[in-house]
């Protein structure tokens, strides 16, 4: 089959799935695409297919270093950048991480989040109806834990924070652009190493300075730069678009708002389902590269081929989830959504955010039984050229 489709796919406004990828899901598992390298790759739509892509070590992440057919080039690349590692460097990096989020650990996180959010949401009350969201409580909410996280100074988080979009840039600035906001980002977070390694304090920082890692050798500076620039996307970028996205998909869904109102079982299964629905990206942020020649979803996959794994598509498989397009809170299989992936790069922040998101929207019903937008679904703007998706302002009533 010839490619018919490029890929990084053409972004589309709001917070459904492309219709291009909604098209490519009922024609089977494993699509053809013409990637920015100029050579053809393989987009990854089905969910049996997406998941063996990210479990199985044959399709590796860290031979896609360099390769131009990477819709984020070398954003998430260098020594101690865990999501473009493989074992055993992976499993180095990751376990000095692991003891830091855990359950148990975000369990005891989460009283400080609780304080946060409700101060964001006072502050917002306060300031008068209409607000918005995304400045009132949907970045600040997951800059502020992820910054008090790292140890970030307080009169750091604006430039912090300009830097950390700039990471998941597409299109929506140059890339060198892009580059030298990572490279500020990444001297700025060595610097702060340095300033731990002389001075520990209560933070991820100076455990991350202080702890060797599983063969006794501890990370060096830049190592742990990268990877707080891992845990910074992951932690804040992703979390803040999905606490507005979900607010809007119960603002305009009454039958999401009543199920999210009905108690702490009713929220998180509408959380679980809005977390499988929406298509928090339209491009995959991190393909990978076949090793040997392989058979994927029926389709042949020769050594050096690019794939893409679209955990997003997956969501929507029909095989997994009845009637896949529709919001249905409660839903069978409804855990067996990938958005956090799986495998050995199963995202280590995974119980934070999920914690972030509980707290935001449990505070929000709360606070604001009037909770609605203030404008009209279609007049809502949205991000563009970004690889996370989400609304660029979202303005509430309550």
């Amino acid at each position: 089959m010839a490619p018919h489709v490029s890929y990084p796919l053409q972004d589309v406004p709001g917070i459904d799935i492309s219709p291009v990828v909604r098209d490519l899901i009922d024609r089977g598992p494993v699509h053809p695409v013409d990637t920015a390298g100029g050579r053809i790759g393989w987009l990854v739509t089905g969910h049996d297919a997406v998941q063996e892509v990210l479990r199985d070590p044959q399709f590796s992440r860290a031979a896609m270093t360099g390769d131009a057919a990477d819709p984020l080039g070398g954003a998430f690349e260098g020594p101690g950048a865990i999501v473009s590692l493989d074992p055993p460097d992976h499993t180095r990096v990751r376990k000095v991480i692991a003891a830091s989020f855990t359950p148990r650990t975000i369990t005891r996180l989460r009283p400080g989040v609780e304080v946060i959010a409700e101060q964001l949401v006072t502050a917002m009350i306060a300031s008068g109806s209409p607000g918005d969201l995304v400045a009132g409580v949907g970045v600040p909410l997951p800059l502020m834990v992820i910054c008090e996280l790292l140890g970030v100074p307080y009169e750091d988080r604006a430039t912090f924070s300009r830097w950390a979009d700039s990471i998941m840039a597409i299109s929506s600035i140059s890339p060198d652009e892009a580059s030298a906001n990572k490279q500020s980002l990444l001297g700025y977070l060595h610097d702060l190493v340095r300033a731990r390694r002389n001075e520990a304090q209560h933070d991820l920082v100076s455990l991350l300075a202080h702890t060797p890692t599983g063969d006794g050798t501890p990370l060096d500076g830049l190592e742990i730069a990268n990877l707080c620039i891992g845990i910074l996307v992951g932690g804040y970028d992703t979390t803040a678009n999905e606490i507005c996205n979900m607010v809007f998909l119960l603002c305009t869904n009454p039958h999401l708002m009543a199920h999210a109102r009905t108690g702490s079982t009713g929220l998180n299964e509408t959380i679980d389902e809005m977390m499988r629905w929406i298509a928090l990206s339209i491009n995959v942020g991190f393909p990978r590269k076949a090793t040997r020649d392989t058979v994927l979803g029926g389709q042949p996959i020769a050594a050096g081929d690019v794939v893409f794994p679209d955990v997003i598509a997956a969501n929507r498989d029909a095989s997994v989830f009845a009637d896949p397009h529709s919001l249905v809170p409660g839903r069978e299989n409804q855990r067996r959504t990938l958005l956090f992936g799986s495998g050995p790069h199963f995202c280590p922040g995974a119980h934070l955010a999920r914690t972030e998101i509980e707290v935001a929207l449990s505070t929000l019903l709360r606070r604001l039984p009037g909770l609605r937008l203030a404008v009209a679904p279609e007049e809502v703007p949205w991000r563009w050229g970004q690889l996370v998706r989400g609304p660029r302002e979202l303005l509430i009533s309550w």
